[in-house]
C-alpha cells in the first residue's frame, strides 16, 4: 500500500481500538504499529475462519497439487508484476497455453 492510504487504515484501526502507535526508539521519526488485545480474539477467529475456507476450497486434492497450484499462482503474480516494467504485449504462446486450459476447465466442468 502507499503511504497515505495506509495512515488512514492505522487511524481507523487504532481509533477502533485494534492497534495502538508507539515512537520507536530506533528513529524518533518512525512510530511501531502494536496489536491490542482486543483484536487477538478476533484474529484467532480470522485464521480459523482462514483455515476451514482453505479445507473446503483444496477439498479433493492431495498437498502437491495444492502446492502445485500454489506455485503457479506465484509464478502468476511474479511475472504480472514483471509487465508493470514492460511495455504492453503478449506471449502468444503462453495465451494458446491458457486457451488450451480454459477450454479443459469448460470441458470437464461441462462433463460434471
Amino acid at each position: 500500500m502507499e503511504p497515505a492510504p495506509l495512515g488512514r487504515l492505522i487511524d481507523r484501526l487504532e481509533e477502533s481500538g485494534w492497534v495502538r502507535r508507539a515512537p520507536s526508539a530506533a528513529d524518533r521519526r518512525a512510530n511501531l504499529v502494536h496489536l491490542t488485545d482486543k483484536i487477538i480474539p478476533l484474529i484467532e477467529e480470522m485464521r480459523a475462519a482462514a483455515n476451514n475456507l482453505y479445507k473446503d476450497a483444496f477439498k479433493g486434492m492431495s498437498n502437491k497439487n495444492v502446492e502445485d497450484f500454489v506455485e503457479a499462482l506465484t509464478i502468476a503474480k511474479s511475472n504480472l508484476n514483471d509487465l508493470s516494467a514492460e511495455p504492453v504485449g503478449y506471449a502468444s504462446d503462453s495465451v494458446d497455453e491458457l486457451n488450451r486450459v480454459q477450454r479443459k476447465a469448460s470441458k470437464n466442468k461441462s462433463q460434471s
